[in-house]
């Protein structure tokens, strides 16, 4: 069944928050970023809009979200690969800890509409502007506390290297 699950993700999904692209891109920091997807298959989702919650009213930090959401498939492994980019020192947790709950929500609606028993494994990534290396340096050692929280600092966003 894990070979279906992204395709389960996907038809669960409103299509409109797919990222249809291989980067990771924040226009108001003039951040972008490659991914490179060998060896692993993922679908990335961007529910950073307005309104994502048009059943909540408008309260400081309810519409907050992490900027990507990516759901990737290794060795009969789902992970989920919460992403914020940052200019500055502004936190990331915030948004991270949405991410963390909302895709919670997302895979126990997965597990019961299914009938499935799906535990993914859940990481959380700061990738901030003044982190991100020249090019010449695709690579970067993925570091998680013990919290599953890493920032990263590289040029091109290498997905196998975060699902350890």
């Amino acid at each position: 069944m894990m070979n279906n699950v992204l395709s389960l993700l996907d038809s669960l999904l409103v299509s409109s928050f797919k990222n249809g692209k291989k980067e990771l891109k924040e226009e108001q920091e003039n951040m972008l970023i490659p991914i490179d997807d060998r060896e692993v298959v993922f679908s990335s989702y961007t529910f950073d809009k307005d309104n994502i919650f048009p059943f909540l009213n408008k309260i400081k930090g309810v519409h907050s979200m992490c900027d990507y959401i990516l759901f990737c498939q290794s060795n009969n492994q789902l992970y989920i690969l919460l992403i914020e980019l940052k200019h500055g020192k502004d936190g990331v947790m915030n948004q991270i800890n949405a991410g963390k709950h909302f895709s919670n929500f997302i895979i126990s609606t997965l597990n019961r509409v299914n009938k499935l028993n799906i535990e993914p494994q859940i990481r959380s990534i700061s990738i901030r502007n003044k982190n991100i290396t020249k090019k010449g340096r695709t690579n970067c050692e993925v570091k998680y506390d013990d919290n599953n929280f890493c920032n990263f600092s590289g040029n091109t966003f290498v997905i196998k290297e975060f699902l350890k």
